[in-house]
This record gives C-alpha cells, sequence and structure tokens, in this order.
C-alpha cells in the first residue's frame, strides 16, 4: 500500500529547502517528488533510508543515503517503517504512569550509585592504581594547595628537625617505611591542620606544631590519624569518587565534551573535597591502634582533640563556631571522636 506525505526537502550540503512529497511503499522503498514540478528528485529502497530521532509534538525526519533530508509537513506524522524499539521513547513519554515511575527511579538510581556502588567500587578498585598514578596525584594535589592556601613554614629549622625526628622515630617503632611517609610544614592562615596526600606525604600547618608543642603524644596521634587516610588509601577514593560520579552526571545529562574535563581535573578534587566520615572513622581506628602498639594511651588521642576544638573555637558541648576550618567541620563529631578513645583507653 503506498502513502504520500507532504513535506519539505533539503538537499544534502545545502541550506535551502523546497517543497516536496514522498511516495511511500513498505515493501518497494520510497519515491521523493518536487514539490511543484512533480519531477522525481530519487527512489530509495526502504534498507537505505533512515530516521530522525522521534521526539513527541516534533516532525520525524526521513533521511537519503546521500545526505539529504526530507521534513513532513504534520509533526504527528510517524512514518510507517519506523522500527518498534525507535517509537519506545515517544510511547514512554505519552503513558504518564511510566513517566511518574521514571520521576521516582531515576533519582533512586542516582542515590544507590553514589551513595553504594560508587564508594564500594572506589575502594575496590584502588588497589590496582600503580604507585606513579598516587605520586603525581599527590604532587599536583600540592601545587594547588601551595597557590592557593600554604605559604613556607616559618617554623625554626631546629622545630622542624624535632619534630621530624620524633615522627621518623614512630615509623621506626611501627616498621613503617620513614621514607614513604614525608613530612612537609607549611604556613597557612587556616588554623591548626594536617593533610594527609596519596603519594604518602602528610602536610601540617605551623599553628598545628605550635599548639602542640610539650603534647608529643597527643602530635603522634594526629600524625598517626593523617598516616591511616594513606594507608587505607582514602585519598585515591576520593579521587575515584568524585571523578564516577561526576562522569556518571555527564553521562545522565548528555554532556559528553566535558568527560575530558571530569578526567584531567579529579586530582584536584582533593585540594577542593573533605574525606567521608566513614573514612575520618577509619583513620581514628588505625591511630588508636597504632597508639596501642607504641604503648601510648588512646587518651593522648582524647586530649589532641580537645586541643583543637579549643583551637577552632569549639566548646565542650561541641558547638562549632562560624570560624571553624576543615580540620573539625568534616570530620565525625569531635565528642563522638574523643568518646571513641576514651572507650578504647578502658579496655587498655
Amino acid at each position: 500500500m503506498q502513502a504520500r506525505i507532504n513535506g519539505m526537502y533539503m538537499k544534502a550540503g545545502q541550506a535551502d529547502a523546497c517543497p516536496a512529497f514522498v511516495v511511500l511503499d513498505a515493501d518497494k522503498g520510497a519515491w521523493l517528488y518536487h514539490g511543484d514540478t512533480k519531477e522525481m528528485i530519487c527512489h530509495a529502497e526502504s534498507a537505505a533510508l533512515t530516521y530522525s530521532s522521534v521526539i513527541p509534538g516534533l516532525p520525524v525526519d526521513l533521511i537519503f543515503a546521500d545526505g539529504g533530508v526530507f521534513t513532513p509537513s504534520d509533526p504527528h506524522f510517524r512514518w510507517p517503517t519506523l522500527s518498534h524499539s525507535s517509537r519506545l521513547p515517544e510511547r514512554l513519554e505519552r503513558y504518564w504512569p511510566i513517566s511518574l515511575m521514571a520521576i521516582v527511579i531515576i533519582p533512586m538510581f542516582f542515590w544507590v550509585m553514589v551513595v553504594h556502588v560508587i564508594p564500594a567500587g572506589a575502594r575496590l578498585s584502588v588497589a590496582y592504581v600503580p604507585d606513579s598514578v598516587s605520586h603525581e596525584m599527590g604532587e599536583q594535589t600540592l601545587r594547588v594547595l601551595d597557590e592557593v592556601w600554604f605559604s613556607p613554614s616559618e617554623l625554626s629549622f631546629d622545630t622542624r628537625q624535632q619534630v621530624t625526628l620524633q615522627w621518623r622515630q614512630v615509623l621506626l617503632q611501627l616498621n613503617m617505611n620513614p621514607g614513604f611517609y614525608q613530612l612537609d610544614f607549611r604556613a597557612a592562615d587556616i588554623g591548626a591542620n594536617a593533610f594527609a596526600l596519596p603519594d604518602g606525604r602528610v602536610i601540617v600547618t605551623d599553628d598545628l606544631i605550635r599548639l602542640m608543642e610539650g603534647y608529643d603524644d597527643e602530635l603522634t596521634a594526629i600524625l598517626l590519624h593523617e598516616i591511616g587516610h594513606v594507608q587505607h588509601q582514602h585519598g585515591m577514593q576520593l579521587v575515584a569518587q568524585t571523578t564516577a560520579t561526576s562522569l556518571l552526571f555527564v553521562m545522565m545529562l548528555g554532556d559528553l565534551d566535558g568527560a575530558a574535563d571530569v578526567l584531567l581535573g579529579a586530582g584536584l578534587g582533593l585540594s577542593q573535597n573533605a574525606f567521608s566520615r566513614d573514612m575520618e572513622r577509619e583513620a581514628d581506628a588505625f591511630a588508636l591502634e597504632k597508639l596501642h602498639q607504641l604503648a601510648i594511651s588512646p587518651m593522648a588521642f582524647a586530649r589532641a582533640m580537645r586541643l583543637l576544638m579549643e583551637s577552632h573555637g569549639v566548646d565542650d558541648t561541641g558547638a562549632e563556631s562560624q570560624e571553624i576550618l576543615r580540620y573539625i567541620g568534616t570530620h565525625p563529631g569531635m565528642q563522638e571522636r574523643i568518646q571513641m578513645a576514651e572507650k578504647a583507653a578502658a579496655l587498655n
């Protein structure tokens, strides 16, 4: 059975369109005619024809093998030779229960992926990341931090040497490689703080060293917490999660051109994102375990938390001041951390 469809035809590579009509035969293909002269422009077998996407309210173009495009005048006309799969999105959109389900299912899908699937995948995948990648991530992140937050340390050489010696002695006692865990000092207007980078580098601010003067065990507890981040590869997990989550949104929202930018900027995410609270708890547990091996009471960890609370303007109830910064704000509640240390001390 043949059908005539009126519309406009645009030749391949040209912007001008002319009136035209198509005589369609499902078995023999389509004949294209000029709308004014009635002269045949071309004939194409059904197998050689392709169609534009089916979008409700818009016409579906008939595309010839040479790139010419015929657009029906009736925006609701659908070619009988269209496959069922190509019509499925339109049918689903018109069927409101399906649309309503999509409104519920899509956010749930994002939530499951971001909260459960991506973090689990990140934990499994980082074990296979080459050391060279971790090293490059650490170098890249430190360059950004030095540009944005940090300046050279103002501590005396003797102070830095003393802290470094204490750091190396702790590592040797724990049979950990002092050459891998590098301690760097920086001046910064962010208060007492410490950062762990994926390559084993730990950054401490001058204010933290001044705050912990005379509190060697407390400083050790904080540094062990940062080593815990490195041991559990939290930095690389964070990069993997940030990258995978960004790519998920890119793919779902269709901005594939931005995928390369997401991958190239993944390392910078460490300078802008905090570890999750679960990661912080894991690093706390690592610190408490190592303090036990060093025969240092877990109460040193609790005292370190209280010193940090005081320096960042947090009262005994755990209420935070407006100026509280990264080390306090992105970690689990300080009272929770103190209670965990006190519980560990009671068990020793």
